[in-house]
């Protein structure tokens, strides 16, 4: 069973989730929890006290976050790196960070805006190497 605190720090929806998910908690009403808890503002889950990221009821979670109607940015913070790692292979290009001051301040604060923005594609192009004729 997953316990959620929420807070609010420097105009943003911090949710720290503790204990073990599994088939009991349903990641669907999880996500739509979390979305209402945050409202307008960003939402940054701590999952530094889970008990394991690599559950099978993660990566349903994190999927279904990514894809969540959030008025904000959202952010993954856990401690520890290998399981950051493991984070960001299942996390759908959510964001994982090692703490939430990195968040809050600094150039990840920065970067958040500035993923808010609406900027247009780019468009990449690969040039191919000349062929050289051979002698």
């Amino acid at each position: 069973m997953i316990v959620f605190t929420t807070e609010r720090r420097k105009g943003a929806c911090m949710v720290h989730l503790d204990g073990a998910l599994d088939a009991s908690d349903d990641p669907e009403k999880l996500v739509e929890h979390l979305v209402a808890s945050a409202g307008t503002m960003p939402l940054l889950i701590d999952l530094s006290g889970l008990e394991s990221v690599d559950a099978p009821m993660v990566g349903p979670l994190l999927r279904r976050l990514a894809s969540a109607p959030t008025h904000e940015t959202t952010a993954l913070i856990h401690a520890d790196l290998t399981a950051r790692r493991h984070l960001r292979a299942v996390s759908n290009g959510l964001p994982v960070v090692p703490t939430n001051d990195l968040v809050l301040s600094g150039r990840f604060a920065s970067a958040l805006v500035a993923e808010q923005s609406e900027a247009p594609p780019r468009n990449h192009q690969l040039s191919r190497p000349r062929s050289r004729p051979l002698m």
